[in-house]
């Protein structure tokens, strides 16, 4: 459009730059073209850490599922929240969400400063004595 719009004779010309992004424009479907470009040079990248997340994803579901330790844990954390919940229709549960986990920081001890999480780590030290610190540890569940 601009160059029908604009008269280009010996007086009036066009710059090296107008005249690379007039080329450019003249491309069909030059952005869809760059679009596909970046994805193909963004792509091993992305698949890399897709990958990554997936491994890691799938090493935390194995080890939640088959680990002793990640058992008495999680059993811990249903035993202190049946406790809490007592006497409601929220105390006796089987089980939790997930999502239940990140409301164990939120969770204020009445007798001491500290948390549920504080509670639980204790309680886990005293009947699987070891056990916390080989979660953390190097090839532990944790990692």
């Amino acid at each position: 459009r601009a160059q029908q719009e604009h008269k280009v004779d010996a007086l009036n010309i066009w710059d090296v730059a107008e005249e690379f992004l007039l080329e450019l424009i003249s491309v069909p479907h030059f952005k869809l073209r760059l679009e596909v470009w970046d994805f193909a040079n963004a792509f091993m990248e992305r698949f890399g850490a897709i990958s990554q997340a997936d491994m890691e994803l799938s090493s935390g579901c194995t080890a939640v599922l088959t680990s002793g330790r990640v058992r008495h844990l999680l059993g811990l954390a249903l035993y202190a929240g049946n406790f809490l919940n007592g006497g409601t229709s929220r105390g006796r549960a089987d089980g939790f969400a997930i999502d239940a986990l990140a409301q164990l920081k939120t969770v204020k001890m009445s007798s001491q400063p500290g948390t549920l999480i504080d509670f639980i780590t204790e309680q886990m030290e005293r009947r699987y004595p070891g056990e916390l610190a080989e979660v953390f540890e190097q090839h532990g569940e944790a990692e």
